[in-house]
């Protein structure tokens, strides 16, 4: 068999080998409380229950409320949540091709009753934050529409999506492309839970790892309660994206038009929670969950996205290398040159325009991390700004992959280039 990305029957080997791979799962909700991985024994099957679909706890089955066919089956109630053995297999249920039990029932984690989800190989975790209206939602839309299509074709890479990611990303994000509409901001979920964004991804030498991504809502980061509830992914992500909205820089906010404003931002400077401050309940919070003292650096990678850099970029110098499309990709790996480059420019630009939020930001970030890296993005792409009504053309971005790129090089997965 030809080992190539256009051989269809060696995409189709690469699909069966992740669908039967060694089973490894992780509760993206508690963590399992301390570790990250939940043993298979340990899992149970919960059924689905909402206000519009019900199943039997056992096998499936439903019909007027009831399970007609299973003798241990129940009268169906959205709050009788009895949790079913995942090694049960009930004769009476309803059988898919292979001959197993079509249940509508989730694999969940014994500890805090959240779906559980298959790994393959490395997985690494990376948390996207960032204060309400950032940009944040439109900019996790185009980063997963990327992955799947440009970043997959560029660097030879097979990447297939979770099935909850594909419903999800339908159901969040797909009108970014479907009717060239903005979004709207992301709900805070007061569960605490937010449903990640898994791809397994296999490279040009047949390695596969997985590529967990979450995206919350940016009130969740404005105390310590509300992250520790909300935002636990953090304390175990391989990386971290924090955007910072330059409309809500006030010497940025005041020196462009109104229109300019109102089509890219919904939440006034004056409104939004500053920067500094969820760095520091996130910085607190990281070193309090490691452990880590004040005299030592929090070793997690952490990228400083500016989003909205084509608002920006009539203001820039044209040479420079932040407002040409990204090359890493292009190169089948990360090009370090290059980033140094957009690096010190975006540096350079914040700290030119910063306020004292802004400068506490950048100081703060030196004095905390030992790994960061400045970016600028566009996610709609360069001179497609929302329109009064909130419709652009056709994405075109600019650089949105390059943080999650940073971070998969400075895990070991994406080759550096010098």
């Amino acid at each position: 068999m030809e080992r190539s990305y256009n051989n269809p029957e060696y995409i189709a080997y690469i699909k069966n080998n992740i669908k039967h791979a060694k089973d490894t799962y992780i509760c993206v909700s508690c963590f399992d409380t301390k570790e990250r991985k939940v043993k298979k024994e340990n899992i149970v099957r919960i059924p689905k229950r909402t206000m519009y679909f019900r199943e039997c706890d056992t096998c499936g089955a439903n019909k007027n409320g009831t399970c007609q066919w299973c003798p241990e089956g129940d009268t169906l109630g959205i709050s009788d949540y009895d949790e079913v053995p995942l090694t049960h297999r009930c004769h009476y249920g309803n059988l898919d091709k292979n001959g197993n039990v079509a249940s509508m029932s989730e694999l969940c984690c014994p500890v805090c009753h959240k779906p559980v989800h298959k790994i393959v190989g490395n997985n690494i975790i990376i948390s996207i934050i960032g204060s309400r209206d950032s940009g944040k939602s439109h900019y996790i839309g185009v980063l997963i529409h990327e992955i799947i299509n440009d970043i997959a074709k560029k660097l030879d890479w097979v990447v297939i999506p979770e099935a909850n990611t594909m419903r999800l990303y339908e159901t969040n994000f797909s009108r970014i492309y479907t009717a060239n509409q903005i979004l709207n901001l992301t709900s805070k979920n007061y569960d605490g839970f937010y449903d990640p964004y898994i791809f397994y991804i296999t490279d040009k030498k047949g390695k596969t790892f997985t590529l967990t991504l979450y995206d919350t809502a940016g009130e969740d980061f404005e105390s310590d309660d509300l992250m520790e509830n909300s935002a636990r992914h953090a304390f175990h992500a391989d990386g971290i994206v924090f955007l910072i909205d330059p409309l809500k820089i006030a010497n940025v906010y005041t020196s462009l038009s109104q229109d300019v404003v109102s089509n890219s931002s919904s939440v006034s400077a004056s409104k939004a929670f500053q920067n500094d401050a969820i760095l520091s309940i996130l910085s607190a919070s990281l070193r309090r969950h490691h452990k880590i003292k004040e005299n030592k650096k929090i070793p997690i990678p952490l990228a400083v996205l500016i989003p909205k850099l084509d608002v920006l970029a009539p203001g820039f110098p044209p040479h420079y290398a932040c407002l040409f499309p990204s090359g890493h990709a292009k190169n089948q790996g990360f090009n370090v040159a290059e980033n140094r480059r957009v690096n010190t420019e975006i540096r350079k630009w914040l700290a030119s325009v910063g306020d004292g939020a802004t400068n506490s930001y950048i100081a703060q970030l030196e004095m905390n991390y030992t790994t960061f890296s400045y970016f600028g993005a566009s996610s709609l792409g360069m001179k497609n700004a929302p329109d009064k009504d909130g419709v652009f053309s056709a994405p075109n971005p600019h650089r949105v992959e390059d943080p999650i790129l940073w971070i998969l090089k400075e895990n070991g997965i994406l080759k550096e280039k010098k």
